[in-house]
């Protein structure tokens, strides 16, 4: 995961809501957070989806409120 486009990603109190994902060097798409949680337009298997968030949290420690 990295900051989206290689500029600063819109992040709040150390948590990132917008990222850039690859998977094994493939562009999968952004991921972003939001009320209903985490969501990926390119991305239909929602388990996935939900998994990178939950990588996502553990990495930056919490989920936003």
């Amino acid at each position: 995961m990295r900051e989206k486009g290689g500029v600063a990603a819109p992040c709040e109190k150390g948590f990132c809501y917008e990222l850039e994902v690859s998977l094994n060097n493939d562009a999968m798409g952004i991921i972003r957070y939001g009320k209903s949680g985490w969501k990926m337009d390119l991305v239909k298997d929602q388990q996935l989806v939900d998994a990178i968030g939950a990588a996502i949290v553990n990495y930056f420690g919490e989920e936003p409120e």
